[in-house]
């Protein structure tokens, strides 16, 4: 009873339990020991608008390239479709039918053949809302059906498909080891058993994203099995689609710049180009001297030596 007695008295003269922790009924606290802060709203708070110069801290590149989403082709895809459609009860009459177009698969595949074609596969569904009636009157009935379709598609491309590395058309791994290596015994003549290595590679390459911009349908609906009361319950629908798509690829784009090297290079490049095959040469027959010094020089920077 003493002991209790002078721990209360403690707690009473400096606001503090025996535990050490503060008490329930003191303000701006918990029993836990978590301090409970007092949230202030501001009547009025201001703010200054500063802008800072786009070329403060920036910094200047000599060779300026960004990964950037370019468009590869913008197309339209027409597409027929026929179909026949059972209604679950027979109908006097169609009143209005509601139609969208989802795709369930766009995927673009590029040709062995060129790096600016692609072949597209396209998977999608025509999904149909028909509301009709029974008979002169009586309730408006609700049918929705999905209509699937697919094709294949031969595309040509504004720009080419391009690898990581910012080389046309896709660059494919080696995944197996073909390539090994060995090291030659002590007696040089023969392999050594005991030392062997192997090398691959592999790239991964962006992907070609299709993207479906708009839709329009125009349909023809054929009603048939009427029975005497002039009712059907068979449609066949005769339906052309036509999809305007979009296909992208995140590839290496350079930023024309006439200040830096490697601009300056490109066009002499180019140049170049466009002056061997108006003379008939390929691009591996190249004897410009500028250009084979800048090619040099370019795989010295690069590491390619």
């Amino acid at each position: 009873m003493r002991r209790n007695s002078s721990a209360s008295r403690s707690r009473n003269n400096y606001g503090f339990n025996s535990s050490g922790l503060y008490p329930n009924q003191y303000h701006g606290h918990s029993g836990t020991g978590n301090v409970q802060n007092e949230q202030v709203k501001a009547k009025i708070v201001n703010s200054d608008y500063y802008p800072v110069a786009p070329w403060r801290g920036a910094v200047k590149l000599d060779y300026p390239f960004v990964d950037a989403i370019v468009q590869l082709a913008d197309f339209e895809l027409e597409i027929d479709v026929e179909a026949d459609i059972e209604l679950p009860t027979p109908a006097k009459e169609i009143k209005s039918v509601r139609k969208n177009v989802s795709l369930k698969q766009c995927k673009a595949v590029p040709s062995s053949h060129s790096p600016d074609v692609v072949k597209l596969f396209i998977t999608g569904i025509l999904h149909k809302n028909i509301q009709y009636v029974e008979s002169g009157s009586g309730f408006v009935r609700d049918f929705a059906v999905d209509v699937k379709f697919s094709t294949i598609k031969r595309v040509e491309l504004d720009n080419p498909v391009m690898n990581p590395f910012g080389q046309e058309d896709f660059e494919f791994s080696q995944k197996t080891s073909t390539h090994e290596y060995r090291e030659s015994n002590k007696s040089g003549h023969g392999a050594n058993p005991h030392v062997s290595g192997f090398e691959s590679f592999e790239t991964f390459n962006e992907p070609i994203e299709c993207k479906l911009l708009g839709t329009k349908i125009r349909e023809l609906d054929l009603f048939n099995d009427f029975d005497h009361g002039g009712r059907f319950n068979h449609i066949t629908e005769k339906a052309e689609l036509r999809l305007f798509i979009r296909l992208t690829q995140m590839q290496k784009v350079m930023l024309e710049d006439s200040d830096n090297d490697y601009s300056k290079y490109h066009k002499n490049y180019m140049k170049n180009d466009n002056n061997n095959k108006k003379d008939g040469y390929e691009s591996k027959n190249y004897k410009n001297e500028d250009y084979n010094k800048n090619d040099d020089d370019d795989d010295d920077r690069y590491g390619n030596n």
